[in-house]
């Protein structure tokens, strides 16, 4: 890669819409020799938590699949700091046009592997839509199940394949839970009742804890006395949900 010249930036919605092999490419047109990654994306605010999450997972896997090829790089994507900067972005502040990634002792480190996590928010999802009174695909003990071989399951999974988020088996109970939240608004507003989803401060809630489960131990206590103290900040993202 000629660092001489003008990088060209890609919307952060355009680098979601890339399949694997696209995405994979771009990475590794980025990668800077001595381990580094820049991805020129200058519009991070914009993407919604939901697809940031889904786009961490895949960066995840391209980076272990660019590992894996015969030009193996020297060391590995941050995608934590990515999460970071995301969540900061998202949240109202403003990041770097030119996104670098690097190792760096302040970052944030996963807790989980990319399949780990994948289960694990499933299992949120699936526990968030029985307590929110919805019906889940199947039974929550088939999980790992389905995720090993989903071509076995197809005929259950069919409704929730052919989706503008793809055929995507392990993100079956999120979207249940989205589309079955999406119903409960759509109820309130038609009733002229408020949404019963605790407001603001069970936000603030919701936060801390993703920064306590998801976060290294130290990033994490970083986070929540932020929050703790000015949670205002937290106002603009909690609008945009």
């Amino acid at each position: 890669m000629d660092h001489g010249s003008t990088l060209v930036a890609v919307t952060a919605d355009a680098l979601c819409n890339m399949d694997d092999e696209q995405l994979r490419d771009f990475m590794a047109r980025h990668y800077i020799p001595g381990g580094n990654y820049e991805l020129p994306v200058d519009d991070w605010e914009t993407l919604p938590i939901a697809d940031r999450l889904r786009l961490g997972e895949r960066l995840k896997t391209q980076e272990k699949a660019l590992a894996r090829s015969p030009t193996t790089f020297s060391r590995s994507l941050d995608l934590d700091l990515l999460d970071a900067r995301l969540h900061q972005a998202f949240a109202g502040g403003v990041p770097p046009r030119d996104v670098r990634f690097a190792d760096d002792s302040e970052c944030l480190s996963p807790v989980l592997g990319p399949e780990a996590e994948k289960i694990r928010y499933e299992r949120e999802s699936y526990q968030s839509l029985v307590r929110a009174g919805g019906r889940p695909l199947y039974a929550i003990d088939l999980l790992e199940v389905v995720l090993n071989d989903p071509s076995s399951f197809v005929d259950t999974l069919r409704p929730w394949l052919n989706t503008s988020a793809g055929n995507r088996p392990e993100t079956v109970f999120q979207r249940q839970l989205s589309r079955w939240q999406d119903f409960g608004k759509w109820q309130n507003d038609n009733r002229g009742r408020q949404d019963d989803d605790g407001g603001f401060l069970a936000y603030i809630e919701k936060d801390k804890h993703f920064a306590k489960t998801e976060y290294t131990k130290e990033a994490g206590l970083r986070r929540i006395a932020e929050i703790q103290e000015n949670p205002a900040y937290l106002q603009g993202e909690w609008e945009l949900h």
